[in-house]
Formats: structure tokens, sequence, C-alpha cells
């Protein structure tokens, strides 16, 4: 560029702009580990529930096998899938719930951060 152009920054980096790095560092720092707590917990219950439901999925062929004719299998098998299916409806509901108050969590702390950096520099 010739010496008669040169650009300039769109703000400057320091204390005359209040910009401060270690701000965004903080609140990467703080995402993160909100981050990791949320997968902590949602793995935590993801597990809990495939748990239970390898339980009830492995005790299935018990019911089944003690069954005396073809419609009590059936009958059998129509509550074991009903009970599936509500079991993984709720389990949806409950990740959804979860997950929702961890993202609403994680926001108001940036937000409370942010506030908290904005009236510090004023």
């Amino acid at each position: 560029m010739p010496d008669g152009n040169k650009s300039k920054a769109p703000f400057k980096v320091g204390p005359v702009t209040g910009f401060d790095p270690n701000f965004f560092v903080g609140i990467n720092q703080q995402a993160f580990d909100n981050w990791t707590r949320c997968m902590s917990g949602l793995t935590t219950e993801i597990s809990r529930f495939l748990q239970a439901r390898l339980q009830e999925d492995l005790g299935i062929w018990t019911k089944l096998a003690s069954c005396k004719d073809l419609n009590e299998a059936l009958e059998c098998q129509n509550r074991f899938v009903q009970k599936a299916a509500s079991d993984y409806f709720d389990e949806a509901s409950a990740l959804s719930r979860l997950s929702m108050s961890m993202a609403t969590e994680g926001l108001s702390a940036f937000r409370g951060e942010a506030g908290e950096q904005a009236k510090a520099a004023a």
C-alpha cells in the first residue's frame, strides 16, 4: 500500500478504548467450564437411562419365555413396547429440560460477567 493510503485499525487495543483481552479469556474459560459441567450432567443422565432401559430390554426375554400362549406373549410384548415408548418420550423431555436449563444458566452467567465488565470499564 502506498504511504498515503495506510489503513487504520477499526479500534485501538489497550486501555485507551477499554478493550481488555483478559475479559474474553475469562468469558471463554467460563463458557468452557459451563460446557464441561453440562456435558457431564447430560452424560450422567443418558447413562442412567440407558442402564435402566437395557435391564428392561433384557428382562423381556424372561417374561416372553414364561408366557403360556401366543395371546399372552402378544400382551406382554404390547406392554413392553408401550412402556419403552413412554420411557423414551419421558427421557427426551427430561433431556430437553436439562439442556434448556443448562443453556439458560450459561447465558445468565455470561450476561452477569459481561455486565460486571461493562460496569468496571465505565
